[in-house]
């Protein structure tokens, strides 16, 4: 049922660089460390013209472990592993968090609908842990409220 659904958190780390980075377009995902996955939040289309943004997710076990921990914590243990493959100086770094982040358990059906309490549940839970298995949930779920309204 829906109490058993579990999520990982995620620590994102923003780091802002002295100049362009040297991150590709397309991202890099790891393979070893506390780091999943980089990207250039100007060539990914994220920040339009920035120069030097670089989001950085840190793997969902480490971000558990290291939940609590402040960026000043968290900086020294993270940026010099990835520092050569950025490009530039880094200037700053902030640090965002998401209790609920990406499933580690997904629900049987791609959404909940409960017309008699007008009560709907979406998301990537139900429809796959990306963002568009959490559009394809949402429109499954729409598609349902749609039927029994008769439209």
């Amino acid at each position: 049922g829906l109490a058993g659904l579990k999520y990982h958190p995620c620590l994102a780390l923003l780091v802002t660089l002295g100049g362009p980075s040297a991150v590709p377009a397309e991202g890099v995902a790891l393979d070893e460390g506390p780091v999943r996955w980089l990207a250039d939040n100007g060539k990914k289309g994220i920040s339009p013209g920035a120069t030097g943004a670089v989001t950085v997710h840190l793997r969902p076990e480490f971000a558990a472990e290291h939940y609590a921990k402040t960026e000043a914590e968290l900086a020294p243990r993270v940026v010099p592993g990835i520092a050569r493959g950025l490009g530039a100086q880094v200037s700053g770094v902030a640090l965002h968090r998401w209790k609920f982040s990406e499933p580690s358990t997904t629900y049987p059906e791609p959404c909940v609908w409960l017309p008699e309490l007008g009560l709907g549940f979406a998301g990537d839970a139900f429809g796959g842990p990306r963002v568009e298995g959490a559009a394809i949930s949402g429109l499954a779920l729409a598609d349902k409220i749609l039927a029994e309204s008769g439209q």
